[in-house]
């Protein structure tokens, strides 16, 4: 009898301690808790934004601008649901439009300006987890995995990522949670079914002329430290895949693409986009892959026909460059939530080859070995937002990337006292970024062609209109300025020329840039247009940023290339800003005083804007409190192009 009154006491006081430490898991998605949360903060300190005007060309060569977003998640992803998020594909599909959403903290999320095109972009691995928790017949492994997967806590979600870590090696179907707690058949079954859904309602949603939608999804491989070496897959065509290849299928990101070439064929054309290179450990423009294995020059094939574009910009941070990592570009600090490495340091920080910078120059080497460039690559930004909330990238009105964990505001100033890292804590994530395209129309064939072609660029928010073309003669460029003739070449292409026309002095001639840059109507006005020059004379390669165009018509210092300094108003204590200095336009014909014939040269634009108050200064005005001193009040944003290529005359 003592021993089943001592049972039953160790069973019930382990029952109340299992019962409180459920409770600490799932305190924050409480909704009593979240309304007392709420409740601290105060939506009309933030004032309104007030739209100016703005001259954008309507078309450019015969095109049109138009602004998406290609990385989202929505419920449909395992982690955005242990997040709380509840907002569904279709709900995604409906914010892009215009409609509000809610985040899982309470606060109300609503674009500006609808979206002209998005692809919602789940996690593959996760397809099927959760199709059929509704069968009473789920081995109750199974019906454990559906409660736990499908409640929000903190508890699984560090789980889910311990696990993952633990599969770096090589994972296979077998390894899927949903597989161990049934059969391989029944859940690639069930994947495949969440598959078909994905591709339906992007069909059901997509609006030729109008709005357009693409089926894609993320394929997230696992690195250590949480680093990142995943990408999104895009599709165009009616005849799909009937799987969504996710990291328990293919290893390697060659093996994706040798399968997808194998899988998408009659009236299908995918391609893909890989994601936060920053937090890559090196291994994005690396010399071998996730397996540690040296890349082939089949691997690096299969990445020039089917990787056009590159990821600049999301939510956690820049992969544009890294200040101090292979330059002494300032900008490159804007948003670079990983120190660069140190002696012996690989993982947890930032190396060369984890930017696009750096990806320019390892193209004009890898062409001295393998004989073409497998890294003429453009750009594109993104949210990577987990709140179903595409596009949503304004620094005043940001509510977090990942549900309960960053809403409401009182959540996204608070550093998690248990991540001591930079790069993984909220404060260092920011709204994220959007891409622009330069298509004849708003359509799945003209977009999708945009962005092979590399017709692309990405902002940091703002919708800053942005042209670049190049050609060889002032006369091409004199024609129009939004209309090209054939001897110019835009953004994303190569500038060719058998026989590049000489100078009245019979020098070589060097090539001529137009740049046109137009602010966002919602948003500051803009400072400076810079050209990025990366170049391979042979040995080693080499970058210069030069500014070519200044607001308020001020100088280029000639010993610095930069602008003079300018002093732009803004308040912190309201985040207004002056108009002046600063302009809504900047447009500039540019050519490269330091052209070489007889090198390899790419060039892409960055624009910067005058600086505003950063997401967390907004916050902490909602709050009424001092913005943390750990943290930059403004922001600087900015929008990049994809670069054009202009080879050597041998070339």
């Amino acid at each position: 009898m003592r021993g089943l009154i001592g049972l039953t006491l160790v069973l019930g006081l382990l029952a109340v301690g299992i019962n409180y430490w459920w409770g600490v898991q799932r305190a924050a998605f409480l909704p009593e808790q979240l309304t007392a949360d709420l409740a601290l903060q105060d939506e009309g300190a933030i004032k309104a934004r007030v739209v100016k005007p703005v001259d954008v060309p309507p078309n450019f060569a015969d095109l049109e601008m138009y602004f998406g977003d290609l990385h989202v998640h929505t419920d449909r992803s395992f982690d955005s649901r242990l997040f709380g998020n509840q907002n569904t594909p279709e709900d995604a599909y409906r914010f892009s439009r215009g409609e509000p959403l809610t985040t899982a903290g309470g606060e109300v999320m609503r674009l500006s300006a609808p979206l002209d095109f998005v692809a919602i972009t789940d996690h593959a691995e996760g397809f099927g987890a959760l199709r059929g928790c509704d069968d009473p017949s789920l081995p109750l492994r199974a019906k454990f995995n559906c409660f736990m997967y499908s409640t929000p806590n903190a508890f699984t979600f560090r789980m889910a990522r311990r696990a993952g870590q633990a599969m770096i090696a090589e994972a296979s179907r077998a390894d899927a949670p949903s597989c161990k707690a049934t059969s391989i058949e029944f859940c690639m079954s069930e994947a495949r079914a969440d598959w078909a859904d994905f591709i339906a309602l992007a069909d059901d949603y997509n609006e030729p002329g109008v709005f357009t939608t693409f089926a894609a999804y993320e394929y997230s491989p696992p690195l250590p430290e949480r680093g990142k070496i995943h990408r999104n897959v895009f599709f165009n065509g009616s005849q799909l895949p009937s799987l969504a290849l996710s990291m328990f299928d293919v290893s390697t990101a060659s093996d994706l693409w040798q399968q997808l070439s194998e899988q998408c064929l009659d009236n299908c054309d995918f391609i893909t986009i890989p994601h936060n290179m920053n937090l890559s450990w090196g291994l994005a423009y690396g010399d071998s892959n996730i397996q540690g294995e040296s890349h082939s020059k089949e691997d690096w094939l299969r990445r020039a026909q089917h990787e056009p574009l590159a990821e600049i910009y999301q939510i956690k941070g820049n992969s544009e460059c890294a200040f101090g990592v292979g330059n002494t570009d300032e900008e490159c600090s804007f948003e670079q939530p990983v120190p660069a490495c140190e002696d012996g340091q690989t993982m947890g920080c930032a190396t060369r080859t984890s930017f696009f910078r750096e990806a320019l120059k390892r193209g004009f080497e890898l062409e001295q070995t393998i004989g073409l460039n497998p890294l003429k690559i453009g750009v594109v930004a993104a949210t990577d937002a987990h709140n179903g909330n595409p596009g949503d990238v304004e620094e005043y009105d940001y509510r977090g990337t990942a549900g309960a964990f960053h809403s409401p505001a009182n959540r996204r100033l608070a550093a998690d006292p248990k991540e001591t890292i930079v790069y993984r804590s909220n404060l260092a994530r920011s709204p994220g970024g959007i891409t622009a395209v330069w298509a004849a129309n708003n359509t799945r064939d003209d977009i999708f062609e945009a962005l092979k072609s590399r017709r692309a660029y990405g902002t940091s928010g703002p919708r800053i209109g942005l042209t670049f073309s190049a050609s060889w003669t002032e006369e091409a460029n004199q024609s129009s300025p939004t209309a090209p003739p054939s001897e110019q070449v835009l953004m994303g292409a190569t500038l060719l020329s058998p026989a590049r026309p000489a100078t009245t002095e019979g020098a070589e001639s060097s090539p001529v840039f137009e740049v046109s840059a137009f602010a966002d109507p919602l948003d500051a006005p803009l400072s400076i247009i810079q050209i990025v020059k990366v170049w391979f004379d042979g040995n080693e390669s080499h970058e210069r940023v030069t500014d070519i165009a200044c607001s308020n018509n001020r100088q280029i210092d000639k010993a610095s290339d930069r602008c003079l300094e300018d002093r732009p108003v803004i308040d912190l204590k309201t985040c207004e800003y002056g108009e002046s200095p600063g302009a809504r336009s900047l447009e500039v014909r540019w050519r490269d005083p330091n052209y070489q014939p007889d090198v390899d040269a790419a060039y892409y634009v960055r624009v910067l804007q005058n600086p505003t108050c950063r997401w967390s200064t907004y916050d902490a005005m909602r709050l009424g409190r001092e913005t943390p001193a750990s943290l930059p009040k403004t922001v600087r944003e900015r929008a990049w192009s994809s670069p054009i290529w202009v080879p050597k005359r041998s070339s």
